[in-house]
C-alpha cells in the first residue's frame, strides 16, 4: 500500500511540474489570413490580447477585433465579443504593417476562456483573419475549420486580387502541451514498479 501511495504522489508531482514548465512556454498562434493581408502572432497574457507583428491593409470600411469563448470566428458578429482598439475608441482598424499590439479584454471576458481572435468587418459580416487558440487535443487540429480564403473581388474593395492563405499550420496553445505532459507522466507512472 505504501508503494502505491508513493507512486501516486510521484505521478502527481510529475504532472504538476510538467504543467508549470510547459504552460509558460505556450506558443503564440498565427493569425490565418483570409483577406486584406491580416497576419500576426496572437497570444493571451492574463486579461490582455497580445498580437506581435500585426498586419492588415486597412482596406475594409468597418473592421474590428472580435474574441470568442466558443463557436467559430465565421460567426464573430453574432457570437463574438467586440474589442475596442485602441481602447476607448470606436473607429475601424487602420492599416498596420508589423506593429506589436496589446489590448485589454472587455470586462466580464476572461483570458482563460478565449478560444479565438478575429479581424471582423461589421458592415459586411466578413471574417478577414483568425487565430484559433484552442485545438482539438485528440487530433491536434482546429475543432472548427474555416472556408478557404476568398478573393477580394467578392468583398468591398472590388480589386479582384487573390489573397494568399497561410500555408503553415497554426501553432498550439498550451492545451496540446498540457496533453503531452499528462501522457508523458502517465507513461512514466506506469513504468514505476508496483
Amino acid at each position: 500500500m505504501e508503494q502505491r501511495n508513493q507512486k501516486i504522489f510521484a505521478h502527481l508531482w510529475i504532472v504538476l511540474l510538467s504543467l508549470c514548465i510547459l504552460l509558460p512556454l505556450a506558443s503564440p498562434v498565427k493569425l490565418t489570413t483570409l483577406q486584406y493581408n491580416v497576419g500576426g502572432d496572437v497570444s493571451i497574457k492574463g486579461e490582455k490580447v497580445v498580437i506581435k507583428n500585426f498586419s492588415y491593409t486597412g482596406g475594409a470600411p468597418d473592421a474590428f477585433f472580435y474574441v470568442g469563448t466558443s463557436g467559430s470566428p465565421a460567426d464573430a458578429g453574432t457570437i463574438g465579443t467586440y474589442v475596442q482598439y485602441p481602447a476607448g475608441q470606436d473607429r475601424p482598424l487602420g492599416a498596420y504593417s508589423g506593429q506589436d499590439l496589446e489590448f485589454p479584454l472587455p470586462s466580464g471576458v476572461l483570458g482563460s476562456d478565449i478560444t479565438w481572435v478575429s479581424v471582423w468587418c461589421r458592415q459586411y459580416s466578413v471574417n478577414f483573419g483568425q487565430a484559433m487558440l484552442v485545438t482539438d487535443a485528440g487530433t491536434g487540429t482546429n475543432s472548427e475549420q474555416e472556408a478557404e480564403p476568398e478573393s477580394e473581388s467578392g468583398s468591398e474593395s472590388g480589386s479582384g486580387a487573390e489573397i494568399e492563405s497561410e500555408s503553415e499550420p497554426e501553432s498550439g496553445s498550451g492545451v496540446g502541451q498540457v496533453s503531452w505532459a499528462l501522457v508523458l507522466s502517465l507513461v512514466w507512472a506506469s513504468s514505476y514498479p508496483a
